[in-house]
């Protein structure tokens, strides 16, 4: 679900403070994975829990805790 992938995003940031945009898409076991995956993104960032912070190079993004970010047990 959303949820359960906000809470993989969550995840991520915890252990790493920072997640790489193609690392959260490689654990995506198929398409329908990635698009449940990228709603919750989409939905963390509208809240402000997350922020992407662009890279140099093609495709390099950065995932980041936001204002909003907050500890999710």
């Amino acid at each position: 679900t959303i949820e359960d992938q906000q809470q993989y995003i969550f995840q991520q940031l915890d252990f790493n403070k920072r997640a790489s945009f193609s690392n959260v898409f490689n654990a995506c076991k198929n398409r329908i994975h990635a698009i449940v995956t990228f709603l919750a993104l989409l939905e963390l960032l509208n809240m402000g829990k997350i922020t992407i912070t662009v890279g140099e190079g093609v495709n390099n993004f950065w995932i980041e805790p936001g204002n909003e970010f907050e500890e999710e047990e």
